[in-house]
């Protein structure tokens, strides 16, 4: 099975059904590039919560997590790490993400208009 990448203005996401050491099929999402006027204003969070509301299968992933704020963020939600060999890839807690006070996902351009400390879940 291929990945599904998505692209809206700059930014990039690319999305699988399946990750390494993972028995079976899982949503993960492999790449995100977001622009740095996008950065650390919610919008990864939002597009988690859509991931894990519609996801098929039992988990979503993050894929090799190089995002230090976002390593931070998986391992402060009790994130599980996918597999020792795998220090950087997260089985995420989708009922911890469920009970966040996320806003849906908005247009790109809705980000544009935040600071960088509006629609962020602490």
């Amino acid at each position: 099975m291929r990945g599904l990448e998505i692209i809206d203005n700059e930014i990039v996401v690319l999305l699988r059904p399946y990750t390494n050491r993972y028995p079976g099929n899982c949503l993960t999402i492999c790449t995100v590039n977001l622009p740095p006027e996008l950065q650390r204003k919610g919008w990864f969070k939002s597009f988690l919560n859509l991931c894990c509301r519609v996801n098929p299968w039992n988990d979503v992933v993050i894929e090799d997590v190089g995002n230090e704020h976002l390593f931070d963020f998986c391992a402060r939600n009790n994130f599980s790490i996918l597999h020792p060999c795998y220090k950087t890839t997260f089985i995420v807690n989708q009922d911890i993400v469920r009970e966040m006070n996320i806003l849906p996902l908005e247009d790109y351009s809705y980000y544009l208009t935040l600071s960088k400390s509006e629609n962020r879940v602490v």
